[in-house]
C-alpha cells in the first residue's frame, strides 16, 4: 500500500481568481432544464465522516459537513457555508498564519487541491489531476508549501517499484 501513495509538494502562490464561492451555483453551471430539483433547509446539530481544523488562534473552527466547507466560532454558534454549490468540498485546513485554507474539491471534474481566503473569498485550483486521487491536504509550517497524499488511479502504476 505504500507504494500506491505518494507525497506532492508544491509552492502556495495566492492568487485572486475566484472560481468557487460560497454563494451556492456561483462559479458552476446551473443545472439542465429538464432535470428537476428541489431546494431544502436542514437544521443539524452533529455530523459524521467530518474533517475539522481550529485557526491558530483558536477562534474559528472549520470543518466539512454534506461535502460543503463551513466556518464557525470555535465557542459555539451558528455555521457560515463558504464553499458549497454541486461540487464536493471536503478536508479544509487553516495555514500557519490563519488567514487561508486548503481543500480539496472536485470542481473541476476530479479532486484536486485547492486553496482560498478563510471567508471562502479567492478561491483557486493548484494541482491538476484528472485521474489520480489527492487527500490529506496539510500546510507547511510557514505556509509556503502545501503536502498532501496522492493514490494513483491505475493498477500497474499503484506496482512499480
Amino acid at each position: 500500500m505504500a507504494a500506491a501513495m505518494g507525497a506532492v509538494g508544491m509552492v502556495v502562490g495566492l492568487g485572486a481568481a475566484v472560481l468557487v464561492s460560497g454563494d451556492g451555483w456561483a462559479g458552476a453551471s446551473a443545472p439542465p432544464p429538464s432535470v428537476e430539483t428541489t431546494e431544502t433547509t436542514l437544521t443539524l446539530r452533529e455530523g459524521s465522516w467530518m474533517n475539522v481544523d481550529v485557526s491558530p488562534d483558536g477562534r474559528t473552527v472549520v470543518f466539512d459537513l454534506l461535502n460543503d466547507i463551513f466556518v464557525m466560532p470555535a465557542q459555539g454558534g451558528e455555521a457560515t457555508l463558504i464553499h458549497g454549490g454541486p461540487a464536493g468540498q471536503r478536508s479544509p485546513r487553516f495555514s500557519a498564519d490563519g488567514r487561508h485554507l486548503a481543500f480539496i474539491s472536485d470542481a473541476s471534474g476530479a479532486d484536486n487541491i485547492w486553496i482560498s481566503d478563510t471567508d471562502g473569498g479567492n478561491a483557486r485550483q493548484i494541482t491538476h489531476e484528472t485521474v489520480d486521487m489527492v487527500m490529506g491536504p496539510a500546510w507547511s509550517p510557514d505556509g509556503a508549501t502545501i503536502a498532501a497524499a496522492r493514490i494513483r488511479a491505475t493498477f500497474d502504476d499503484r506496482n512499480a517499484s
